[in-house]
């Protein structure tokens, strides 16, 4: 999948997968939805590596915002 993120007034192109999170059941505490980002582009220039651990995360929930609105 393909979709922009704004980060820091910066719109970038990233590529993923979401995997939807499984609803609690009685005996299940279920899972929540999840992204694996695979890369990020910026004028066409992957720039993923550059990213800190904290901004993965940032840009990882804002892709699940965007799935969870649609």
């Amino acid at each position: 999948m393909q979709t922009e993120v704004k980060l820091y007034d910066i719109l970038l192109w990233v590529e993923y997968d979401f995997t939807d999170g499984e609803d609690q059941s009685y005996d299940y505490v279920g899972s929540p939805p999840t992204v694996d980002l695979y890369a990020i582009y910026v004028g066409g220039v992957d720039i993923y590596d550059i990213f800190s651990s904290d901004q993965l995360e940032h840009i990882e929930s804002e892709i699940i915002k965007q799935h969870l609105e649609q």
